[in-house]
């Protein structure tokens, strides 16, 4: 109980019972007993009040808090909620572009996503990164419509797009170490059990992978190696390395472009470094 609990009680008691039992037992016992003086009288009662006034407030207050208390009903203590974090309008502008994202089609219009501009990052930068995206992904699906169309079927040859653009949004990321084997930072989707091409073709599409990303042998090995894992089971990881350091190509069914041999081998010369509209149209 508190102190403003005690003295309002007690305010009450004092006001209400004091009072009236001093004013009434008082005035009876006098008026039976007329021989007895009033001060006196006055005076034993005004006492008895009082006493029968604290006894009244410990029956009324004290001890039912008391029972109250050896009973162990108390007041459950008050339990803080955590709410979630606010969703921001970053992550409400992520969610709403991964619902709208529509896979690309092989042989249709490239159709490009604009990525979610980060505020700590200059609108500049981004956008300049949006368009070497574009520039990345036209210059594959050029690729993928002069060389990969009528040599595999058209489901693998959109998972191998698919595989491509995925490399392409990762280009800054390099091979992740799983014991003494590479792995992809990503995960691709794996191309069916189709024989129609044999490994060199493979090897070079792995080529074009690596070249134009800018990436060591190692790289695009790996990359057809997950994405044709039937196709190349029997092929060591090292083996196709080996075979992506040559930019030769005998074959004729997907062959390595020209501009990635003879004096066009190394993209920055020529390109500085850049991919371009004129890069496109030699594919």
């Amino acid at each position: 109980m508190t102190i403003d609990d005690y003295f309002h009680k007690t305010l009450l008691m004092s006001i209400i019972v004091g009072p009236a039992l001093t004013m009434t037992l008082p005035l009876v016992y006098w008026v039976q007993y007329r021989g007895m003086l009033f001060f006196p009288c006055f005076l034993y009662y005004v006492t008895g009040t009082i006493c029968i006034s604290m006894m009244i407030y410990f029956f009324i207050y004290i001890v039912p808090d008391n029972l109250h208390k050896l009973k162990g009903k108390k007041e459950p203590a008050k339990q803080l909620l955590l709410l979630p974090p606010p969703t921001t309008f970053i992550e409400e502008c992520n969610s709403t572009e991964e619902q709208n994202v529509v896979e690309p089609i092989i042989y249709n219009k490239v159709e490009e996503v604009p990525q979610t501009l980060s505020p700590s990052v200059p609108d500049a930068v981004n956008k300049a990164q949006q368009e070497e995206t574009m520039m990345y992904k036209k210059l594959y699906y050029a690729f993928a419509e002069k060389y990969i169309k009528g040599n595999m079927p058209d489901e693998d040859a959109q998972i191998l797009l698919e595989n491509i653009y995925l490399a392409i949004d990762n280009r800054t990321s390099d091979l992740t170490a799983d014991g003494q084997t590479n792995h992809l930072p990503y995960e691709v989707k794996k191309a069916s059990n189709f024989t129609y091409l044999n490994t060199e073709d493979i090897c070079h599409i792995g080529f074009v992978v690596k070249f134009f990303l800018k990436k060591r042998n190692d790289y695009g090995a790996t990359f057809i190696k997950e994405v044709f894992p039937n196709q190349l089971k029997d092929v060591e990881l090292s083996t196709l390395s080996v075979k992506l350091a040559s930019n030769e190509s005998s074959t004729k069914h997907i062959p390595i472009p020209e501009v990635c041999c003879g004096d066009h081998r190394c993209v920055s010369k020529k390109f500085n470094g850049r991919i371009t509209e004129e890069l496109i149209e030699q594919i």
